[in-house]
C-alpha cells in the first residue's frame, strides 16, 4: 500500500497478466493503493474508504458483472465512482452500464495514466471530453480526432464524466447522441456542451473547439 494526498485506487486483481503494465503506476508512491484478488478483504477495506478509482484486472469478464460493481458501490456507500476494467490486449470487452473505461495492456498504459491522473489529481486540460457508448469499433470521429491531433478524455459513464468535469477544465464536451446519453447534458456543468455522432467528421465540428 503507497500513501500520498492525491487520491485512492482500488485494484480488485484477478490474474497476473496485466499486473506487471500496472506496477509502475501502483508503486510509485503517488496514490494510496489497496489490491488484492481477495473478494471479502477487498470489501472490509472498501467499508472504510471511498475510492477516486476502481481498477478490475481481469482474465475473465465473467468475474466482473453489473451485480459485483453494485456490490461493491453500496459496501462503500456511494455508487458514482469511475470504474475501469482491465485486460490483455488479446481479449475483448462486453459493455457494461457501471463501467467509465475499458483498457488493454499493456498497450494502453498510457492512457491509463491519464484516467488515474485526471480522477485522482485534475486539473487536466483536454480539448475535449467525450462521453460516448463503448463500441470496440475505430469509427470516423475517432479517426478524425486522432488525425486531427486533438487531446480528448473518453468515459463511457455519464456518472464519470460529472466526476471528471468537476476536477478538470476540458474546453468543450461532445455526447454520443444515443438514447441512452441524451438527458446526460442536463447533469454535466460546463458553458460547451454538443451532441455527436459516431460516424460524425471531425471538420463538421471543429468549429467548436477554437
Amino acid at each position: 500500500m503507497q500513501f500520498s494526498n492525491f487520491g485512492h485506487i482500488f485494484v480488485y486483481n484477478n490474474t497476473e497478466q496485466n499486473i506487471a503494465a500496472l506496477q509502475n503506476i501502483l508503486s510509485s508512491g503517488v496514490y494510496k493503493t489497496f489490491s488484492t484478488g481477495n473478494i471479502y478483504q477487498f470489501l472490509q477495506y472498501a467499508k472504510e474508504l471511498t475510492p477516486d478509482l476502481m481498477i478490475f484486472n481481469l482474465d475473465d469478464e465473467k468475474k466482473y458483472s453489473e451485480e459485483t460493481g453494485e456490490s461493491f458501490a453500496k459496501q462503500i456507500n456511494l455508487t458514482t465512482f469511475p470504474i475501469v476494467l482491465t485486460k490483455p490486449h488479446s481479449q475483448k470487452f462486453s459493455a457494461h452500464q457501471r463501467v467509465a473505461h475499458y483498457i488493454h495492456l499493456p498497450l494502453e498504459i498510457a492512457k491509463l495514466q491519464d484516467i488515474i491522473d485526471s480522477y485522482c489529481i485534475g486539473n487536466k486540460n483536454h480539448q475535449i471530453l467525450l462521453l460516448n457508448e463503448y463500441r470496440p469499433q475505430y469509427d470516423q470521429l475517432h479517426r478524425s480526432l486522432d488525425t486531427s491531433g486533438y487531446t480528448y478524455f473518453e468515459v463511457h459513464n455519464a456518472d464519470a464524466a460529472e466526476i471528471y468535469l468537476q476536477k478538470n477544465h476540458p474546453h468543450t464536451v461532445f455526447i454520443e447522441y444515443t438514447p441512452k446519453l441524451i438527458t446526460a447534458r442536463h447533469n454535466l456543468q460546463h458553458n460547451r456542451i454538443f451532441y455527436v455522432d459516431r460516424q460524425q467528421d471531425i471538420t463538421e465540428i471543429e468549429k467548436f473547439l477554437n
